[in-house]
């Protein structure tokens, strides 16, 4: 029987393997036929650079590059003047008509050979020239810099000047509704209708491949061409087309090796970041089978430690927040601090992987580093920017429930097969109760689903903007207002208020310069208390009404007492309000061309108001229930003062870069709550003075960090990349002589493709770089002041108190040996372009491990006193794996663009030692040599067709089935995840889609089902039951129902079920993470009202989700929460 089922489930397995590998193979077939075709289409495009140069040198540089042949003779040539042309990558016409411009010839081109002729003389005109008007103008760049060497061209004519060294240019033209076309290289491509005009300010916009795009890293920026780490960047237009309040969202499906996970679809909630694995094993044991707790990356926000880092920030439950871990599987659900920040005012978001990239921010950066960087203001004409959207909200995945005729029947069989008799006489801890059989209405049908989950949540989203200045002085200020509605039914939604400014300046003599920027958001949650409502949609569908005529609860039926109502549970109201205020400044001053000091400061609070209200009319009369209320405050700060020093030194082949400088962070978080109870009016549950009784309790906690650092970069000729990190940490986690810690690393590179040798024989490589890093990060990821001596108060830790008199008892004893944790990470990668640069791609091997772990152990209870010890601890976990990314620019035409992104990620985790792990409690949780989250689970083995019963392997075969009949039967851990996504604009329509996908397995439905009730017991359940054991030699999907909840021999193995191999199943999924449309408005309308730019805009979000997950949601693996929520959105974005 085991190796049948083992075998079903290797066939399911096989086919899904054929068909994914089937699907590879056609997107390679289709990518291999786009990168020829694009490979044909793009192979005619030049790179010359030439000073005053004959004609006949141009063309033999042509023909080296092209397949062209030129026809002429030296007659023609000899009054051609001397050409300058310096263009890359420009297709062969340009060339040429740069070559021509002004020349006593012109060509003819026929399909691969250019004709040399020379120009015919114009006939006199017969009527006198329409007077001659002058064109005045400047051009700048995005930052209102001058830009020199312009070409300026009339249209249609061989007339071209070019800007001096002001970015000024003057044109003689008698057509005044002429067009100019501007053009430089790195920059994009413009056409100018004069309309009239004899001024003109023209803006170029840079025009950078994936290659020269500035990548912010540590303490400073580099281009992914001279970067030795590994890097990846989400641009603030990736970030505007998707429709989310969180900013950890819109990283979803776009990293490689960065796996971000939504907790819930309801608004305001938690998301789990995890780069790269899990390095650390838990501090405490946790239950076998339950999550561990994830490593989370560091997160920095202009610089500034973000306080709360992705903690949740509550401290009281809700359906943000349920407990229970085993019914809702949502350990790390919560209220989100990154609500309070505005997606609208971040410019991007880089991901810093491994150890080159993250060893300079010390033991911070064990985890991986996200930087987000917010928008600053931009030169030139005060610009206003509006931005709003609405849109609405509906559940993704659900799983259909019984009628009251499916359910009914199923209960009635329920009670057959244990042999009892439903009635309608309650009788203590008696299953023969069944109120839905005995006494609701049978005809009676409600689709509870659907009231509870089903409304239609909406949106509102405003955001504006105004920036502008100078060449010396930027500025920027915004504001945004968000409000979202739940699916549940009442008043519950999620509101956010933001402001932010920013003032740039430098002196004009360009030493000294200051950048300062402040953030405030306000955020408030309004939800319900307690998470039973997520329970809410399995109520029988035959259950009364909840509301009577006058919307009061309703309590009683036929005489007869109901023992829930859950729009009781609605009615206690869960409230958060959260201040977010983040202040960066930085100055500096250039004391030599080569020698840059500056220092930057920030400080961030975070405050978290909460209030529960219980009012005493939410509750069930007959249980003589009390008004009760909660309130906690929850304050986190950071500040961070850094000094530096930074030395460049520029040479014609060499490049040197030094950085010094030093860091002092301090953190703390202080927190409070106030139990009320016993009001005497409901009105003042809002009042914590008007309880009649209160509990008191708080919290203080004080981190201090210390570092000095420093950082050597070296580029040699365009090819030979150095970058060496050291950094010496001190942290107050520690005890005397161990508070310090010395980490660093080494990152090299070699970008071969600058080698002459490969650039004269790989004509189709345009880019290619070997790079490898080596480091070693520490981690103080302990509590504080776990090495003091501490005392705690014996009523708040056992309840006791002696002769009615507060006591004090041990916490933990002075314990100054426990250190710091090291991770060596090695990182080797491969980065080529081919075809000039359409096609870019990284493939990136990686292997980090964790050693000398520092965990908080706890101890049995016959110690007595302590909870636990912490300690360095001898394991030893390994994360490695690859990670590929790949870009390509499939068409470029003036009218059509299509660029695509894929990434992908292999991971493996695994627990490579851990010496003397079976004399600890891990035992029961981890096995050497398989990844941390592996699942130690009965196995189980089907469903016993005579009796109807689930099956298990029963190792020791003494009939009791517990931990010594636990085997590995898989584990938590992604086979592989990624995202793609595709980008084609086509005149002024753009469309934007991004996939996000993930091959894992998880908890499936009847894993919490189980653990809740047995099948069979009061409540509904999903159709999926219809195909239930009923008669001997049925073959099923689940085993016979049964009304006596656990004390069945089926309500025992059900509870079996949900701790064996059999609740867990296939949850991968490839989701329809983003579909964003939109449409430029322009022309003579948009110009006479005054608005450079209008674009109309739908976003969509969780659109479409392919799986065969056996649940609800594979994401949130919860069949008791709010899936992520399916989001349209519609809006419009002008500029003026």
């Amino acid at each position: 029987m085991q190796l049948l089922a083992h075998c079903k489930g290797l066939r399911h397995a096989g086919v899904a393997v054929s068909r994914i590998l089937l699907i590879m193979k056609l997107l390679s077939f289709l990518l291999m036929i786009a990168l020829h075709a694009s490979a044909r289409t793009y192979s005619q495009e030049i790179s010359i650079s030439l000073t005053d140069a004959h004609l006949e040198t141009v063309f033999r540089q042509i023909r080296k590059q092209t397949h062209y042949k030129f026809i002429y003779t030296r007659e023609q040539l000899r009054h051609s003047r001397p050409v300058t042309v310096n263009v890359k990558q420009a297709p062969v016409t340009v060339v040429l008509d740069i070559c021509f411009r002004d020349q006593p010839l012109t060509y003819v081109l026929e399909e691969n050979v250019v004709i040399i002729r020379i120009k015919e003389k114009p006939a006199e005109p017969a009527n006198i020239a329409a007077p001659v008007k002058e064109i005045n103008g400047r051009i700048t760049n995005e930052q209102g810099e001058p830009l020199a060497g312009v070409t300026i061209a009339l249209k249609g004519t061989n007339k071209a000047v070019a800007s001096n060294e002001k970015g000024e240019f003057r044109l003689d033209t008698d057509d005044v509704d002429a067009t100019l076309v501007i053009t430089s290289i790195g920059y994009q491509r413009q056409e100018v209708k004069l309309q009239g005009r004899s001024n003109l300010l023209i803006v170029m916009k840079a025009e950078l491949s994936n290659l020269d795009e500035t990548v912010v890293i540590a303490y400073g920026s580099t281009t992914r061409r001279f970067n030795t780490g590994s890097v990846s960047k989400l641009t603030a237009e990736e970030i505007s087309k998707q429709p989310v309040s969180n900013p950890l969202a819109t990283l979803q499906g776009r990293i490689p090796g960065l796996v971000v996970t939504s907790t819930s679809g309801i608004p305001g909630s938690t998301f789990v970041v995890q780069i790269r694995g899990q390095n650390t094993v838990n501090s405490t044991p946790p239950t076998a089978g339950l999550p561990i707790k994830p490593d989370q990356p560091l997160f920095i926000i202009d610089g500034v430690p973000f306080a709360p880092q992705n903690n949740r920030v509550n401290q009281f439950s809700s359906i943000l927040s349920p407990v229970g871990v085993e019914i809702y599987n949502n350990p790390y659900g919560g209220v989100s601090a990154f609500n309070s920040i505005n997606p609208n005012d971040i410019e991007s978001i880089e991901v810093l992987r491994d150890a080159d990239a993250t060893a300079i921010y010390g033991s911070r950066g064990a985890n991986g580093v996200i930087l987000i960087t917010t928008k600053r203001g931009t030169s030139g004409k005060t610009r206003i920017q509006l931005n709003a959207n609405f849109g609405f909200s509906r559940v993704t995945r659900t799983m259909q429930l019984l009628n009251t005729e499916e359910y009914r029947a199923m209960r009635y069989e329920a009670f057959r097969n244990d042999g009892i008799t439903p009635t309608n006489t309650l009788i203590s801890s008696s299953p023969n109760y069944a109120p839905d059989l005995m006494i609701f209405d049978s005809t009676r049908y409600t689709d509870w689903k659907k009231f509870f989950l089903g409304e239609t949540a909406k949106s509102h989203d405003v955001n504006i903007s105004v920036d502008g200045g100078n060449n010396n002085t930027r500025f920027l200020i915004s504001a945004g207002f968000r409000n979202e509605s739940y699916i549940f039914p009442g008043d519950f939604g999620n509101k956010r208020i933001s402001f932010k400014t920013n003032l740039t300046h430098k002196s004009p003599d360009k030493k000294f310069f200051l950048d300062i920027s402040s953030s405030y958001a306000y955020d408030q949650n309004n939800s319900a208390a307690s998470p039973n409502v997520l329970q809410a949609f399995t109520l029988p569908p035959n259950y009364p009404a909840l509301l009577d005529s006058n919307n009061n609860l309703v309590w009683e039926y036929k005489g007869v007492r109901l023992a829930d109502n859950p729009l009781g549970y609605l009615k206690q109201k869960y409230s958060a309000k959260n201040y977010n205020l983040l202040s960066s400044l930085q100055l500096g001053y250039r004391l030599f061309n080569n020698i840059v000091f500056r220092s930057s400061f920030g400080l961030n609070t975070f405050s978290g108001n909460e209030v529960v209200q219980v009012p005493r009319s939410s509750q069930s009369p007959f249980n003589n229930p009390q008004s009760r209320a909660s309130f906690g405050v929850n304050n986190h700060s950071a500040i961070i003062v850094e000094p530096q020093v930074e030395y460049t030194n520029t040479l014609p082949k060499l490049k040197l870069v030094v950085l010094i400088g030093g860091t002092y962070q301090q953190s703390t978080n202080n927190s409070s709550q106030i139990l009320a109870s016993n009001y005497t009016n409901e009105a003042l549950l809002g009042s914590a003075s008007a309880a009649g009784s209160k509990t008191i309790s708080d919290s203080y906690s004080q981190y201090r960090y210390a570092a000095i650092f420093g950082r050597i970069q070296l580029v040699q000729s365009n090819r030979y990349l150095v970058n060496l990190n050291g950094r010496r940490d001190g942290s107050s986690r520690f005890g005397p002589g161990k508070q310090f810690g010395n980490f660093g690393s080494l990152g090299i590179g070699w970008i071969f493709s600058e080698e002459k040798k490969i650039k004269n024989s790989l004509s189709f490589l345009s880019y290619g770089k070997l790079r490898f890093t080596y480091g070693i990060a520490g981690d103080d990821g302990v509590g504080d002041y776990q090495y003091f001596s501490r005392w705690g108060l014996s009523s708040t830790r056992t309840g006791l108190s002696f002769l009615g008199r507060e006591g004090y008892l041990p916490i933990n004893l002075f314990n100054p040996d426990f250190s710091w944790s090291a991770t060596q990470k090695v990182e080797s990668s491969l980065e080529f372009g081919l075809w000039n640069n359409r096609l870019l791609a990284t493939i990136t091997y990686y292997h980090n491990k964790c050693d000398n772990q520092l965990v908080s152990y706890r101890l049995p209870s016959q110690v007595g006193g302590f909870d636990g010890v912490t300690s360095n601890f001898p394991a030893s976990v390994v994360n490695r794996g690859w990670e590929l990314e790949l870009s390509t620019r499939f068409i470029k035409t003036q009218k059509l663009e299509w660029t695509s992104r894929l990434n992908l990620t292999l991971p493996k985790n695994k627990l490579a030692s851990f010496p003397g792990i079976e004399n600890t409690s891990y035992a029961i949780v981890y096995r050497v040599g398989e990844p941390l989250s592996v699942l130690l689970k009965n196995v189980y083995l089907g469903i016993n067709d005579t009796t109807g019963i689930y099956k298990f392997t029963d190792v020791d075969r003494n009939g009791v089935f517990n931990g010594s009949d636990f085997q590995n039967v898989g584990n938590l851990e992604p086979i592989f995840f990624g995202g793609a996504s595709n980008n084609i604009r086509w005149k002024k329509f753009e469309l934007d889609i991004v996939l996000d996908f993930r091959k894992q397995t998880g908890p499936n439905y009847l894993a919490q089902i189980y653990s809740a009730f047995p099948a069979g017991s009061y409540g509904n359940l999903p159709k999926t039951f219809l195909n239930r054991w009923q008669k001997p030699g049925d073959i099923s999907e689940t085993s016979k129902v049964t009304a006596r909840r656990f004390a069945s021999p089926a309500g025992t193995s059900m509870l079996l079920f949900s701790r064996s191999s059999g609740a867990y199943s296939d949850a991968s999924f490839v989701r329809l993470r983003t579909l964003a449309f939109s449409y430029n408005i322009q022309g003579n309308f948009m110009r006479r009202i005054r608005v450079q730019s209008c674009k109309l805009f739908l976003h969509s979000q969780n659109l479409l989700t392919l799986t065969r997950y056996k649940g609800n949601d594979p994401e949130t693996k919860s069949f008791y929460a709010a899936p992520p929520m399916k989001t349209w959105v519609f809006g419009v974005q002008v500029n003026l």
